[in-house]
This record gives structure tokens, sequence and C-alpha cells, in this order.
């Protein structure tokens, strides 16, 4: 993985607008409940979980364009229900989905081996749904085809193994509030031998855009295969840039050369082999020469190579450091 820094943020900016949803759309009420009659955790592939609008039981699950509605309970401190979609081998499409924070929709694929698999699942319209969407393995692949003139957004994604987001359209973007990593083991199969560990991860695809608004820790990636990833950097109000970079552990700022320690490499590159706490503390970069992989002490973080001035500059004009490519791993 190549990685490059500058000093500033990155602003990313959508207007979203209402999707126009089709005549045959049916409203679907999630109605699965215990005996108690609280809404309960269910599948959302059995069809007497749900209600239609004149309160019968439907033939079939939701679909393409259908509306989904998750009823609100007045019952306080209630657990998150878990509405469980199964993703298939012809893959699912959900329609608009409307709820409260209290559920969590799950992406579940099946564990056997065989069906090992990337799976499907096309969502059209997330925006007023405030809950979570957790794909719960490795090669769940959740697809928008929207266009520039709507703009769907996710409250949340919660990423226990490796979720692929596909945004198709060039110009078209899609958000996420919330990334929130799951870091865990999950299985393949029933028996749990075969098994993928790491959370987090979510690996962007497709010619558009992806916009991530907030990460919920330090465990969050994401890797781009195809298209763009925007970060909202946004500074609030009451936290202005400047305040929260002068809390920061170490802060490395390009722009400051002349506290840098450098040499010129063979290659006619410019390498920096200390590069100091932008606000002044002993803390500073540097490489470690006693080992290979990227290391980290009290006083200050090491590189595996030392990194080097980029012969280009960021969109906005901004100084970039080059840190190259690192291998970690056993020999």
């Amino acid at each position: 993985m190549r990685m490059m820094m500058s000093y500033g943020t990155i602003l990313a900016v959508a207007v979203a607008t209402c999707a126009t949803l089709p005549a045959s759309a049916e409203t679907y009420t999630w109605m699965c409940k215990t005996a108690q009659g609280s809404y309960d955790n269910g599948d959302w592939e059995t069809p007497t979980n749900w209600r239609l609008g004149d309160e019968s039981v439907p033939g079939t699950y939701p679909g393409s364009g259908d509306v989904i509605v998750m009823p609100s309970e007045t019952e306080t401190g209630r657990d998150v229900k878990q509405v469980r979609l199964t993703a298939s081998g012809d893959g699912r499409t959900i329609g608009t989905v409307r709820g409260d924070r209290g559920y969590e929709i799950m992406i579940y694929t099946p564990r056997n081996s065989s069906q090992n698999v990337e799976r499907t699942v096309k969502i059209e319209n997330p925006n007023d749904f405030a809950g979570a969407w957790r794909p719960d393995k490795p090669r769940t692949i959740l697809l928008f085809e929207n266009d520039s003139s709507f703009t769907p957004r996710l409250a949340t994604l919660e990423t226990q193994a490796r979720a692929y987001v596909n945004v198709t359209n060039e110009n078209a973007r899609v958000k996420v509030g919330l990334l929130k990593a799951k870091n865990d083991c999950v299985s393949y199969n029933s028996s749990g031998s075969t098994r993928y560990c790491g959370g987090g991860v979510v690996v962007k695809q497709g010619r558009g855009t992806l916009e991530i608004e907030e990460a919920a820790g330090l465990d969050e990636k994401v890797y781009i295969d195809n298209g763009a990833l925007a970060i909202d950097g946004k500074p609030k109000a009451t936290a202005p840039l400047d305040s929260i970079l002068s809390r920061a552990w170490l802060r490395l700022d390009a722009s400051q050369t002349n506290s840098m320690s450098t040499y010129l490499g063979a290659d006619g590159r410019t390498y920096v082999t200390n590069w100091p706490d932008a606000n002044g503390s002993a803390r500073a970069a540097r490489r470690d020469k006693s080992s290979n992989w990227p290391t980290h002490s009290a006083d200050y973080i090491t590189q595996a190579n030392d990194p080097f001035f980029s012969p280009v500059r960021s969109e906005t004009g901004l100084p970039l450091m080059d840190f190259g490519a690192s291998t970690a791993g056993d020999a």
C-alpha cells in the first residue's frame, strides 16, 4: 500500500434529492414480535414477519422499489433488533428503508465453504433508516446504481469482515455516516474450520465516489479498487482545525522543511531521516535501521524506509511526502 501525506483537509459536499418510487411499490412493515408483543429479531425472507398496508401477510418478502418500514417502540433501553437478510447467489434488492437506530440490517452469507463466492445486495434508498448495516462475512457486495441526482447514505456501516461497496456510476456518490469496525473472526463453513479474521475493512469498487463522514475508532480501513474516496474532514465550529491539530500526539507537516533532517539520494530524491513534531514536542518520525518494518517507541514513530519528497503536489498545491511501499509478515 502506498501512502502519501499532506497538510490539509478534504472537504466533500453532496446534494441529495428525493428518489422517485415506482407506481407498483408496496409498503412492507416489520411485524416480527415476541410473545410479549415487542419487536424481535427475525429473517427478511420470512413473509409472516411482514405486513402490507392493508395489514395482510404478503406472499413474499420486500424487494426492488418496495418501501420497508421498521416501526419504533415507545419503551426505552431496548436491545437493537436484528433483521437478517440472506445474500443469495442471484442477489437481493432493497428498496426504500425507513426506521430508527433500534434496528440493524445484518446481511448474512451462507457458511458452506462451497458457497464462498461474492454475494451482491443492491440498495436503492437507505436515507430514512437511522440504524446500522452489517455484512457478516467476507465478499459481500453492497451495490449502488444511483446517478448524480440522488445520494444514498448509510447511517452506520459496521464491517465484521471485509465488505465491498460498489458505486457503479462515475458521477455518483454514496455516503457512510459512521464506519465502524467489528474486529472478529468469522467462519466460512458450519464447522468453523475455515475462518477469516480481521474486521473493519471496506473495499471501494465502481467508478463513483464513496464518502466517509466519520470513523468510530482507529481500526477502520478502506481499500480503493476503483473510483474515488472522500473523507469528510470539515472541522466543527466548536473545534477549529488548528485546535484539533494542536492536540495531536504527533503532527507531521510536509511544508515545514526547515526542521527536517534530509539527504540527497542517488536517484535524485530528497529523503527525510528525521521528521520532528510540528507542535514542538520531542517526538518525531524516523527510520529504525535495525529492522525492516515499521515500529513504535514512546518518543518517536519509525518507518521501514526513509520517506522522500514527492515530485508531484496535492490537488491544492500542498507538498507531499511519499512513504513508499511496505510489506509486513513472516519471512
